[in-house]
C-alpha cells in the first residue's frame, strides 16, 4: 500500500511568515514544454 506523505512551506517573503501543510487527499502535477513553470493542484 502506498501513503501519500507531503510537506509543502510557503513563506511570504515580505512578513518571513511559513504557513505548512503537512498533509493533503489527493494530488496532482501537471506538466508541458509550453509553460517554464508547472501546475500543482492539491485538494486537502
Amino acid at each position: 500500500m502506498l501513503i501519500l506523505q507531503c510537506e509543502i512551506k510557503i513563506k511570504n517573503k515580505n512578513t518571513n511568515i511559513i504557513v505548512l501543510l503537512d498533509y493533503v487527499n489527493s494530488i496532482e502535477v501537471k506538466t508541458s514544454c509550453k509553460n517554464l513553470t508547472g501546475t500543482v493542484m492539491v485538494n486537502m
